[in-house]
């Protein structure tokens, strides 16, 4: 399922009134806020997708995390800690609003290549998925598809905090990079 374009957000403003109109974009801070409520109101409640190829993390805290265009990698490119020498510690933030309560699964892609690290991932600081290792982003060779999947994240509505971040590395592998770009949380129940 995607989200609607910014032009049907338009459309739909043009179908209410001007008192309806203000209700709907009242209290939303940014436009993938504003898509959710949409969709929301359209029925569609049951994702919550992100591109890091065209959207900036919420925060950086440490490392150096670029953009880069590899034609190598899924989609061509990936947001990666590789802009700069990537450390253990290195970690990135995602805000993410979580418009029903339910049970949600966590989906995102993590290539593996011989200069990755070990990944954790956190929401609201706690880890989650595999707990405590976390995952090994470490092969001898480029795989750009390794899809990972969090399932059971039992979820309220409202924003919530997701951090992913390196903590080591296998032995066998010559860096901490990582390397993703999608994003994505589902409703599973």
């Amino acid at each position: 399922m995607t989200y609607p374009l910014m032009s049907d957000l338009r459309a739909l403003g043009v179908c209410l009134d001007t008192a309806k109109q203000s209700q709907l974009l009242n209290g939303l801070t940014n436009l993938e806020q504003a898509l959710i409520l949409l969709d929301k109101l359209s029925g569609v409640s049951d994702k919550v997708l992100t591109n890091l190829l065209t959207r900036d993390a919420s925060s950086t805290p440490q490392g150096t995390w670029v953009r880069v265009v590899d034609a190598t990698k899924l989609w061509n490119g990936s947001f990666t800690n590789a802009g700069g020498p990537a450390a253990t510690g290195d970690n990135f933030t995602l805000d993410m609003f979580i418009p029903s309560a339910g049970t949600w699964s966590l989906t995102f892609n993590a290539s593996k290549d011989a200069n990755n690290g070990i990944l954790k991932v956190f929401l609201n600081a706690v880890q989650i998925g595999v707990v405590p290792a976390g995952y090994d982003l470490y092969a001898a060779a480029l795989a750009p598809v390794n899809m990972v999947t969090i399932a059971g994240l039992v979820l309220t509505p409202g924003r919530k905090v997701l951090t992913f971040k390196i903590d080591g590395k296998n032995g066998a592998s010559g860096g901490f990079e990582f390397h993703t770009k999608h994003v994505a949380l589902s409703r599973t129940a």
